[in-house]
């Protein structure tokens, strides 16, 4: 069994004292405290960055909804203004229809009487 240099050397001859195994255990207690120190310590380390990250990610999913929030008040925007637009074309085409269903009125109307003058004309010069 080979000691190492953290603990204190057994009486090389016979078998160890009481007092001997106390000190090595009690060097022994101080190596696992001091162990479960270093692991406290890398556990720790290792929450805060854990709590860093899921803040991280939090962030970026609040930036997520806020862009796709965004995204959506772009699109409601740009439907209504093509509704808008849909309308104003549909008004546009009604009004152009009328008007040329009331150009069409009138030459109706300016054809009807030049045939009455026409007839009128051929009535006087026969």
């Amino acid at each position: 069994m080979s000691i190492s240099s953290d603990h204190p050397p057994l009486p090389t001859s016979g078998e160890p004292t009481l007092r001997d195994l106390d000190t090595r255990i009690s060097h022994l207690d101080i190596k696992i405290n001091t162990l479960r120190r270093d692991l406290d310590v890398k556990v720790h380390g290792l929450d805060g960055r854990l709590i860093g990250l899921r803040n991280v990610l939090r962030d970026r999913d609040v930036q997520q909804r806020d862009f796709e929030a965004e995204v959506r008040g772009e699109l409601t925007v740009l439907h209504n203004i093509l509704d808008d637009r849909g309308l104003q074309q549909r008004e546009f085409e009604a009004e152009v229809r009328g008007e040329l269903t009331g150009l069409h009125s009138k030459f109706t109307g300016l054809s009807d009487r030049l045939d009455r003058v026409l007839n009128i004309l051929e009535r006087m010069n026969p």
